[in-house]
């Protein structure tokens, strides 16, 4: 919980995990705190505040600080309290740790981008030959791929022949 101000009121035993401070160091203190240098500059902590008061609630996922300096994302949750005639008296704040999550959605991307980079490289590798025909079938048999050879030795162009099916060059006999 926070003051008006946005001065820590209360702490429980999740936060201390996820940012470090034990209730006695962070009591009282601005929960701008737990912002990057860049944000407190910029007052965006302040501003958050600001926003919640005028719409009831907000949320963001952004960078926060933990008490030794680390950095983690984390998706913030800021709710108004208001009193019975609609006066702001504090906010609600529940910040989730999503350093895992933001990580694992990274070296996704990251398998993602060498993937299409090996699947590339092999592409132009095959167009290259020019001497073996290389052609790639679908589970059905129907011609998915053709390289440069495989026009060469064939006579067919790769927009006549995918898509038909391999038997179409068997002997009518075969």
């Amino acid at each position: 919980m926070l003051d008006r101000q946005g001065r820590v009121q209360t702490w429980n035993a999740g936060a201390e995990l996820i940012k470090g401070y034990a209730p006695q160091e962070i009591v009282g203190r601005k929960s701008d705190v737990f912002y990057t240098a860049e944000d407190r500059t910029r007052r965006h902590a302040e501003s958050l505040l600001a926003r919640a008061a005028r719409d009831g609630r907000v949320e963001e996922e952004g960078w926060r600080v933990r008490k030794n300096g680390q950095r983690f994302w984390a998706d913030i949750v800021i709710t108004a309290r208001v009193n019975p005639s609609g006066q702001v008296v504090g906010y609600t704040k529940v910040t989730r740790d999503l350093s895992e999550r933001r990580e694992a959605e990274a070296q996704r991307r990251r398998r993602d981008e060498d993937l299409l980079r090996s699947e590339e490289r092999f592409r132009l590798l095959v167009d290259a030959v020019k001497d073996h025909s290389i052609v790639m079938l679908d589970p059905s048999g129907h011609v998915a791929t053709w390289n440069g050879g495989a026009e060469r030795l064939s006579g067919y162009r790769a927009d006549e022949i995918v898509g038909q099916h391999h038997a179409r060059f068997r002997l009518e006999e075969d």
